[in-house]
């Protein structure tokens, strides 16, 4: 119990302390019977930013969580110059120790740039995360999973001023996955990866510069289905 929790925090303080910007979405791998949960997350991509979002688990053949997250720096939470709405859903393939599971997420960002310029992306992310459960409690200890997390991400449209772009970039992601769920109530996630991002259509602004980003998500389920 005590070196789960070890390894837990080093990897959530070594994901807090990396520079990046956000493209991950929460995932809450662990098998429980909860069905509403709200929560927050933490990131840096060079100031603070913060999000709050809620996830819906559905109960059918495995589960699936659909999600809608909305962020923003600290700095600007009420201004609609820089903020990022997430929408979609994860699903494992299977319930046993080792499983997979894939997601789906459409991305919004609105981006304020130099001289008052703004930028509207919108694009889609598909993920995979081949995990595992490495704490399995049937009461109330500790359930969490670790695995791999691939990603890709298209930006299938952009808006800079009035003037539009169709598939101006796309990218690939490279990572890991940690969660814990304590007391059959609150949960902790956290992805950490490289990333690497192309241009398309000779699209011009891209930074195709190795990257790393990383994400600590706290959320607690208010709701638990018990039937």
């Amino acid at each position: 119990m005590k070196s789960i929790r070890y390894i837990l925090l080093g990897v959530i303080l070594s994901l807090v302390g990396s520079p990046a910007s956000l493209h991950a979405q929460s995932f809450f791998g662990y098998q429980t019977i909860g069905v509403h949960t709200w929560y927050f997350s933490l990131s840096w991509d060079g100031k603070p930013n913060i999000g709050f979002g809620y996830n819906f688990r559905d109960f059918n053949k495995t589960f699936t969580d659909i999600s809608l997250e909305w962020r923003s720096p600290v700095d600007e939470m009420f201004q609609s110059d820089n903020q990022h709405l997430i929408a979609g859903f994860y699903k494992p393939l299977v319930l046993r120790r080792g499983f997979t599971a894939v997601g789906l997420h459409a991305h919004l960002r609105n981006l304020a740039g130099a001289e008052g310029s703004k930028t509207s992306q919108y694009s889609l992310a598909a993920t995979v995360l081949p995990s595992y459960v490495y704490a399995a409690s049937l009461g109330d200890g500790p359930y969490g999973t670790i695995g791999l997390r691939l990603g890709y991400e298209a930006v299938i449209a952009e808006k800079s001023g009035q003037s539009w772009s169709t598939l101006p970039s796309h990218g690939v992601r490279l990572g890991g996955h940690i969660d814990l769920h304590l007391e059959r109530t609150l949960g902790i996630s956290s992805n950490g990866f490289v990333t690497k991002n192309w241009a398309l259509g000779g699209s011009e602004g891209v930074d195709t510069s190795l990257g790393r980003e990383g994400d600590l998500y706290i959320g607690s389920t208010y709701f638990l289905r018990r039937w």
